[in-house]
């Protein structure tokens, strides 16, 4: 039977998807995403850590920009890891000098957002 035929499951399809996607032009790109020097990957964060809390811990080493805990749309769980974005460069040095981070009991792993360009561009 052709995979596509009435009645036959389509594999790759997202099942039970109800939203309605962005139109292309309000996407960020990649680029726009992966090019900020000011923000920061953090991951192994406890499920119980909420952007508040990343909020309050980040604003010791300035003022921040923005703050997400990355949610599974399906569960509604964190996902275990978050974004921050520093209003200044030298609070990402500052973050980034220092040996560990511990929130919420856990600690932490930081990594800058960074782009690598293909061998060839």
């Amino acid at each position: 039977m052709y995979p596509y035929a009435s009645g036959a499951p389509m594999y790759g399809a997202v099942q039970g998807y109800q939203g309605t996607p962005k139109p292309y032009a309000d996407r960020k790109t990649l680029d726009d995403q992966q090019r900020n020097p000011r923000k920061i990957f953090v991951g192994n964060l406890p499920s119980a850590t909420t952007e508040k809390t990343l909020t309050v811990y980040f604003s010791q080493y300035g003022a921040l920009e923005d703050c997400v805990v990355v949610i599974d749309k399906r569960t509604g769980q964190s996902r275990g890891f978050g974004f921050i974005v520093f209003q200044s460069e030298q609070s990402v040095d500052q973050v980034m000098n220092q040996p560990q981070h511990k929130i919420d009991g856990a600690t932490v792993g930081l990594r800058n957002v960074r782009v690598f360009e293909s061998v060839g561009s």
